[in-house]
């Protein structure tokens, strides 16, 4: 079955296009004050992280939500702290139809399509494709942006309202004005899943073709759902930015989320992000209830095309280092991520190289992160040095 969604007069399309607008936008004004924290983490290679060595310092006053988050009670055994309020991710396995458009019973929600890529000659790329609901009213946003070594090259969306687009509730397919812009489907010869990716802007545009190398998985957060279809692919095709065209190929990633809603609000915020290796892949994700406490974490591992292994949170520790001061409010550059369990050792670092914010209105709280990665993994005692450039994200909400 395929969608169309009727006209409305252009008042109303108006008044929802504001609801939709300050839904996503909502935020609390960042005090004038902030504190600038450092931390130094020093580690074994092998033997993962042996000493964590803080300093701390801080810069005129203090804003009143910083204040609390800085003084909370888990403060003291912040490193440690993995209690999730009983909540653990169950990814099971999934089908072509969940990356269709699922559509929502929600007053109002956000469901996108999000793929990204790293490409040759130091090209990456980022493209979503989101539904955006109030009312019942619907409209999509088309986003691309494209980088060169990490730096922002091209950074465009365009908004097509609901008499402009087709959504697919059956398969995963997305026509706008239309013209195809996505489309999922299984090759029967090989077995390979297979996406059709391809965006157009004035003088710019996107062609690509990502073929899955990894078996996908879906589950149910807290925020809502969410399914990895590709975590890792082969990915091939053209860009073009200002008339200039490029064939590209690299490594890429798909995932789709549905049913997001203002609920998602009560958290602080997460972290995201997918560490592509040889023959393993890391999905990693941090949901954040104060700035220094996770109310979930998960991460699962996928190794060679067949398999994936679901981590137990209480055997992952996420840490953060090296905050810089950005629109008032600090944003870490460094992470790391260990994991330790009788079957799978883990140690990453990953460092910033190059951070892009939203330019969407009151969208600076969201971050794109390119990072350089270096660790390894251990699974049923075999070793894979992990390294080079990976794709995180950060959104916080207050």
């Amino acid at each position: 079955m395929v969608i169309q969604i009727s006209q409305k007069d252009w008042f109303k399309k108006g008044l929802i296009f504001g609801i939709i607008i300050l839904f996503i936008s909502i935020t609390i004004l960042p005090g004038i004050n902030a504190y600038a924290i450092k931390k130094e983490f020093y580690k074994n290679f092998i033997h993962s992280i042996t000493t964590i060595k803080e300093k701390a310092g801080f810069k005129g006053g203090l804003f009143y939500e910083e204040l609390i988050d800085i003084f909370h009670r888990r403060i003291n055994n912040f490193y440690n702290y993995n209690k999730l309020n009983g909540f653990i991710f169950s990814p099971e396995d999934i089908e072509l139809k969940d990356d269709a458009f699922h559509d929502s019973n929600s007053f109002n929600f956000i469901e996108w399509w999000y793929f990204d890529a790293i490409l040759n000659d130091g090209y990456s790329i980022h493209m979503s494709i989101y539904v955006f609901s109030a009312l019942k009213e619907k409209f999509i946003i088309t986003e691309m942006n494209v980088y060169k070594k990490g730096i922002p090259i091209y950074d465009n969306r365009e908004i097509y309202l609901n008499d402009d687009f087709y959504i697919s509730t059956d398969n995963p397919l997305v026509i706008l004005d239309g013209k195809q812009v996505m489309r999922g489907y299984i090759n029967q010869t090989t077995g390979d899943w297979i996406y059709d990716v391809s965006l157009e802007f004035s003088n710019s545009s996107v062609d690509l073709q990502f073929i899955g190398c990894t078996k996908g998985w879906k589950g149910i957060l807290s925020v809502g759902g969410w399914a990895v279809i590709l975590p890792k692919a082969s990915v091939s095709g053209k860009i073009c930015i200002d008339d200039i065209e490029t064939e590209v190929v690299g490594n890429g990633y798909h995932d789709h989320n549905w049913d997001i809603t203002f609920m998602a609000y009560l958290n602080y915020g997460w972290y995201w992000g997918r560490i592509i290796s040889t023959n393993v892949t890391i999905t990693w994700f941090v949901i954040k209830d104060t700035r220094l406490s996770n109310s979930q974490m998960l991460l699962v591992v996928n190794k060679g095309d067949d398999c994936y292994i679901n981590i137990n949170p209480d055997d992952i520790n996420f840490i953060l280092g090296d905050f810089h001061i950005h629109f008032g409010r600090p944003v870490p550059y460094y992470f790391v991520i260990t994991v330790d369990n009788e079957n799978i050792s883990l140690f990453v670092d990953l460092t910033a190289t190059e951070l892009q914010f939203s330019k969407n209105p009151g969208q600076w709280r969201y971050c794109r992160y390119h990072t350089e990665s270096n660790g390894y993994i251990i699974i049923d005692s075999e070793m894979e040095i992990i390294n080079g450039i990976q794709i995180a994200e950060y959104l916080r909400f207050r």
